[in-house]
């Protein structure tokens, strides 16, 4: 998968931890913000059993064993602790979507203050 300099993307990744004699896999996909248009999804297969070692440094924007850092902007991260559908996970409201919620939860609040 190649991505270019300087163009916003939108990335979301799944972890599915290893079992025994069964690899686990990291699964990125990323969308070009510019063109609107998916990339192909990339998989990246692993011994890891999980994530829940209270030890363990978590890291995000790190590589090469905390050496090196991502030059790049990273903003609204979001973890789960639930199980995501890949439509769940790779949705991206429409602006049309938040504006038609937002309007229609104005009207509410103003039916409700002239009730009063």
């Amino acid at each position: 998968m190649t991505i270019a300099m300087n163009t916003d993307y939108f990335v979301a990744g799944t972890f599915k931890h290893a079992t025994l004699g069964n690899n686990g896999e990291v699964k990125f996909y990323i969308k070009n913000l510019e063109t609107d248009t998916w990339q192909t999804s990339s998989t990246i297969n692993h011994s890891i059993t999980g994530l829940n070692d209270p030890t363990a440094d978590f890291n995000i924007g790190c590589y090469n064993n905390l050496s090196e850092k991502f030059p790049g902007l990273i903003d609204e991260v979001r973890w789960t602790d639930t199980v995501l559908s890949q439509g769940d996970l790779l949705a991206v409201p429409e602006p049309s979507t938040i504006v038609l919620l937002a309007s229609g939860l104005l009207g509410l609040l103003l039916l409700r203050r002239r009730r009063k």
